[in-house]
C-alpha cells in the first residue's frame, strides 16, 4: 500500500471546507433554536392615554378601557388619582364610587370598598378581598393623565 503525502495545498483545502460545514450547520442550529423559543415582545408596559385631570371632577370617577377592553374605574381625590379593576373579586359584578360616602359600592351582595380599594363590609371585606388595582400616571405639567397597561401581545 502507498501512503499519498497530504501537501499544504491540500490540507487548507481540507480546512477551509470543515470550517465551511460547522458554520453553516451552526447557523442552521441558530435559527432552529430562535424558530422553537418564543419570542418576548411586549414586556415593557405601555402608558395609555385616557385624558385630562381636570375632565374628572374632585371626589368623583370615571370609567375607562384598557387596550384589551377591562374596565378601569379612575377615582380622583382631593389627594390624587388611583385607579382600580371596577370588577368586584368576589363575583365578578361592577363595582362603581359613591361619592356622598366616598365609597365603591358592589350592588351584587353588597359589598363596599373604601377609597383605596380595600373590602371593608360585605362579603369582600369578610373575604379579605380588595379590588386589583391599576396605575394610573398624572403629568403634573401637562394635566394629562395615562394609565399603565401591559401591552396587548402579552
Amino acid at each position: 500500500m502507498s501512503e499519498k503525502k497530504v501537501t499544504r495545498r491540500d490540507f487548507l483545502g481540507i480546512a477551509a471546507m470543515s470550517a465551511g460545514i460547522v458554520m453553516t450547520f451552526g447557523s442552521l442550529a441558530a435559527m432552529g433554536l430562535r424558530f422553537l423559543t418564543p419570542r418576548r415582545t411586549g414586556s415593557q408596559p405601555v402608558d395609555l392615554y385616557i385624558g385630562r385631570i381636570d375632565e374628572i371632577p374632585v371626589n368623583s370617577s370615571k370609567i375607562f378601557h384598557d387596550l384589551r377592553g377591562q374596565e378601569v374605574i379612575v377615582l380622583r381625590t382631593g389627594e390624587g388619582v388611583s385607579g382600580f379593576s371596577n370588577i368586584c373579586p368576589h363575583l365578578g359584578c361592577h363595582v362603581h364610587w359613591l361619592a356622598e360616602e366616598k365609597i365603591f359600592f358592589c350592588p351584587c351582595h353588597l359589598g363596599k370598598f373604601d377609597a383605596e380599594g380595600k373590602g371593608v363590609s360585605g362579603p369582600p371585606a369578610d373575604a379579605g378581598q380588595s379590588l386589583e388595582k391599576v396605575i394610573v400616571k398624572h403629568d403634573e405639567i401637562a394635566g394629562n393623565l395615562f394609565l399603565q397597561v401591559p401591552a396587548k401581545n402579552t
